[in-house]
């Protein structure tokens, strides 16, 4: 083959790929979400495209594009690669509105992951490079976002500040306001400060309305049913989420439907409905392990975990909660950890497991201990008392030997 025959084909298969990417961003951009083999046509398209420098300004455009809908389709590790190298070429490029937006939807990868402390680190750079071009709106954006992962580990008082210099960004019509009002939602509930919990979830079920976001009108709506829940409005929380889950049924947003379906499970159980609430549980747990969500698979297995040990199968029960121990310490979740051990220490219990309960109650006790004064310590240095007490009833009732 001579070189210039060599020269077309390059040219000939350059043209191609920029014309592939120009075409797949044709296909995934705008409001609605592409179909599934849109997006597995525009992963490949990025193979290609990411490697040819004239191809950059549509590969730049496609993956941003992409990114919101693969996350909401559930796409983890798979999509990581394309995140990191686009993050690498805006650096390249010096283009800082850009590399700010990939290193947001990086995070947010992290963060569905349960690798808090490095969503967190991302999102604190996307904010650094929004700052730098001037954006507001989206540094506060990843500020929120930062506030979302201390808070995941029970860490208030930073989650609480990390949301306030998110609004003091914002003006008062923003809708970004409304994902600071979830923090400090997530904030009072912690707190059990019920009615200041509502509020705070209302305003942000308000923000969403006003935009029209379905997606997020869903996702308030999920986040509002436990404080009303709390409140004793067990109507109108359920009415909740089942608002949402026929949303998200609607736009195939199967992870936030399966956050939802979690949280009515959480009211059957609260209601004394343990079949019901254990088939919640179970659709929601799911969809978390297909899309390795450790944040959420970290909840759900202690919510099944309850569920289990009040239908009377304590052997099963004491399973999921050492999942719950497992996934807890991965997102580095201490409190929901010793939650977790709880749980199964009573289950062991039931199951006259009376040695591995004492061992479970031992670790907890080491775990609780630097968290005595932490928010929310009382519930479980009570419920830590309790299995200690019902421990000493066994072994009280068992003849010497």
């Amino acid at each position: 083959m001579s070189a210039a025959t060599a020269g077309d084909y390059a040219s000939v298969f350059r043209r191609y790929v920029i014309r592939g990417a120009q075409q797949a961003l044709s296909r995934v951009a705008g409001d609605s979400s592409a179909g599934a083999e849109d997006r597995e046509q525009a992963l490949l398209t990025l193979t290609y495209a990411m490697d040819l420098p004239e191809a950059w300004p549509a590969t730049r455009e496609l993956l941003m594009a992409l990114a919101p809908q693969l996350e909401q389709a559930g796409y983890r590790e798979q999509w990581l690669p394309y995140l990191e190298r686009g993050i690498e070429k805006c650096r390249a490029a010096g283009d800082e509105s850009a590399e700010g937006e990939l290193l947001f939807q990086f995070g947010m990868i992290h963060q569905l992951l349960g690798q808090l402390a490095d969503a967190r680190s991302l999102y604190e750079q996307s904010a650094v490079c929004f700052a730098g071009v001037g954006d507001s709106h989206r540094q506060a954006r990843a500020l929120n976002r930062m506030a979302l992962t201390f808070r995941l580990q029970h860490r208030l008082e930073e989650a609480g500040q990390a949301a306030a210099a998110a609004a003091a960004l914002l003006p008062a019509d923003d809708p970004e306001r409304g994902y600071t009002s979830f923090i400090w939602g997530c904030i009072a509930l912690d707190n059990q400060d019920w009615d200041r919990a509502v509020q705070h979830y209302q305003d942000a079920l308000a923000a969403a309305e006003n935009t029209g976001d379905q997606r997020q009108i869903a996702w308030s709506l999920t986040n509002l049913g436990p404080a009303l829940r709390a409140s004793g409005r067990n109507d109108e929380a359920e009415a909740c989420y089942q608002r949402a889950i026929a949303i998200l049924e609607e736009i195939d947003d199967r992870v936030n439907q399966a956050a939802a379906r979690t949280n009515l499970g959480n009211l059957y159980l609260n209601t004394g409905q343990y079949e019901a609430a254990r088939k919640a549980y179970s659709q929601a747990e799911e969809v978390f392990r297909e899309v390795h969500d450790l944040v959420r698979l970290a909840s759900i297995t202690t919510n099944l975990s309850l569920a289990y040990r009040q239908l009377g199968q304590p052997d099963r029960a004491a399973d999921y909660a050492e999942a719950s121990i497992h996934f807890n310490r991965q997102i580095g979740n201490q409190a929901g950890a010793i939650n977790a051990m709880n749980c199964r220490a009573e289950a062991l219990l039931d199951a006259q497991r009376d040695d591995e309960a004492e061992s479970t109650i031992a670790e907890a006790w080491t775990l609780l201990e630097p968290l005595v004064n932490e928010p929310g310590s009382a519930v479980l240095l009570a419920d830590l008392q309790a299995n200690q007490e019902k421990l000493a009833q066994h072994r009280a009732r068992q003849p010497a030997s």
